[in-house]
């Protein structure tokens, strides 16, 4: 499990780190040589804490610095090892739409959602790389997680590469491109403008 701390303020963020680590020790040397501090033993080193972070705040920000590095190292570990662990379902998945060079010597997985804007503006610069780079190999993996609209639009460009792959780019680009929202009669009539075939194409998405 995963522990964030983004939400408290970072005074007690920092103040948490520093007291855990002050009092992680004594606490299992209390165990095994002497008895817990009293009370007013505890009370006076915290106000001892307290005084330091107050005459020497830098702590508390390379405190929280180096908690964020940590945590950031971390998940960039846990993310390779899932990479790793699922490479060859994430990149040889025959259900999905693959775009460029099907033997190129670079693979580069997608997820998308049509109705995500971040997707739609950096549509343009994944279609340049596809245009100049002739060895690059472009899985797409749909992740319809904004709405009914965005799961309508994800099984209709589905169908359209089972019905003919060599459009899907287009019907891709096209779904891209379209502001606002997307019916099935409008994502219907942006595949018909690329060249399939309307009513096959919802059939096939049944």
């Amino acid at each position: 499990m995963t522990l964030r701390f983004a939400a408290l303020p970072a005074a007690a963020l920092a103040a948490a780190l520093v007291f855990g680590a002050f009092f992680a020790a004594p606490a299992v040397q209390a165990q095994d040589k002497a008895p817990a501090m009293d009370p007013q033993q505890r009370g006076a080193i915290e106000g001892i804490v307290r005084e330091y972070l107050l005459a020497n705040p830098e702590v508390i920000v390379d405190a929280i610095r180096l908690y964020r590095e940590r945590e950031q190292q971390a998940q960039a570990e846990q993310a390779k090892m899932a990479l790793s662990a699922h490479k060859d379902s994430l990149t040889n998945d025959p259900n999905a739409p693959v775009a460029g060079n099907p033997k190129g010597d670079v693979t580069v997985v997608e997820f998308f959602d049509y109705h995500c804007g971040y997707c739609k503006r950096v549509f343009p610069v994944l279609r340049e790389l596809l245009d100049s780079d002739k060895n690059l190999r472009w899985v797409f993996k749909e992740f319809p997680i904004l709405g009914p609209e965005s799961v309508s639009a994800s099984r209709a460009a589905l169908a359209a590469w089972n019905l003919d792959p060599t459009k899907y780019l287009a019907f891709h680009a096209a779904l891209m491109a379209a502001n606002g929202g997307l019916p099935d009669d409008r994502i219907l009539k942006i595949a018909k403008s690329v060249g399939y075939d309307a009513d096959k194409l919802k059939k096939e998405m049944v």
